[in-house]
């Protein structure tokens, strides 16, 4: 994780070593893009933001070594600040009623939109509503088509079924047909995603970003 290079068979036998390696190559990529000695670095993610520094021309090292889970690992890797606010991080309502972001990942908005245009006409009817509900702009959405309903509690597999053709909003899935509890486990279990409004979001109001 300091940004050199590592045979594969040491990655192997040392995968220790390659802790924070995601980060170093961003770093000694954005030195290579930019042809910058000096530089503060930012990898925006999906769900974290990694900061570091570009010092002549290499990354800047943590002197006591990668900590890890508040665990110093002793591996010299990257010196690296690291904050939970990525392109995918949840944007929701705080307990003093103002915003907060994340530490849930979902899928923003505009991408969910792109592959399933219905869900638009979900989101204008809420905005026509005019009283805002906590469940607003929040969709379920089944990623797991595989393992079938076999595998699954009778309200899980009538949640999958319901999830079959696309996304529903949380208002159908919890306020109607009160599935909340087999909406938890299936999302824990990876078999169905949420999605929301994110900062990826944000930026396409704020017009910086036109993807999807």
């Amino acid at each position: 994780g300091d940004g050199a290079l590592m045979a594969a068979t040491v990655a192997k036998t040392r995968p220790i070593e390659t802790v924070l390696s995601g980060p170093a190559a961003s770093v000694v990529g954005a030195a290579h893009l930019s042809g910058l000695e000096q530089a503060v670095v930012s990898d925006v993610g999906g769900t974290t933001t990694d900061i570091a520094i570009l010092d002549a021309g290499r990354p800047r090292l943590a002197k006591a070594g990668a900590v890890v889970g508040g665990h110093r690992t002793m591996v010299e890797a990257i010196d690296l600040v690291t904050t939970g606010l990525g392109g995918d991080s949840e944007v929701g309502t705080g307990a003093d009623g103002g915003l907060s972001i994340g530490p849930r990942r979902v899928v923003p908005l505009a991408l969910l939109a792109h592959d399933h245009p219905s869900v638009l006409a979900t989101l204008e009817s809420e905005i026509e509503r005019g009283v805002a509900r906590a469940g607003d702009a929040r969709f379920a959405l089944r990623l797991d088509r595989t393992s079938g309903e076999a595998s699954a509690s009778r309200s899980q597999a009538r949640l999958l079924g319901l999830l079959e053709d696309g996304p529903r909003s949380l208002e159908l899935v919890v306020d109607r047909e009160h599935l909340a509890i087999p909406l938890d486990a299936l999302c824990r279990q990876g078999r169905v995603v949420m999605a929301g409004f994110t900062p990826s979001d944000a930026a396409h109001v704020l017009g910086l970003q036109t993807g999807w």
